[in-house]
């Protein structure tokens, strides 16, 4: 998925009409304010092919309750400025970077398949 600008990405510009999106296997990473200002988001899935994260791909997503990550080495851009405001659980694998990010967050962590 493309790096976008603040309010820039396809999903932002429907942000008023999408409350989830189904990210299909094959998709490696998920961009710089991909899914920015989707405030009626409640859960994201992102396949065991997405890698990378970017910058503020969720920010302002403030209603988003749940996030699975199914690649356990998926890492996260920390340039989130408003992933700290939401309530936020985050499925995955033990001792991995979406742990990591949940902790440094102060998310809540689900271990995946327990």
């Amino acid at each position: 998925m493309y790096n976008y600008a603040k309010g820039e990405s396809p999903f932002s510009k429907l942000a008023g009409y999408i409350n989830q999106v189904q990210i299909e296997d094959g998709v490696e990473s998920i961009g710089d304010y991909a899914f920015y200002g989707c405030a009626l988001f409640e859960m994201l899935k992102l396949p065991a092919t997405v890698s990378t994260v970017g910058k503020d791909a969720i920010g302002g997503c403030n209603n988003l309750k749940e996030m699975f990550v199914l690649n356990h080495r998926c890492t996260f851009s920390y340039e989130w400025t408003k992933a700290e405001s939401i309530e936020l659980a985050i499925y995955g694998y033990q001792g991995s970077p979406a742990e990591k990010f949940a902790s440094d967050f102060n998310k809540t962590f689900v271990v995946a398949g327990a």
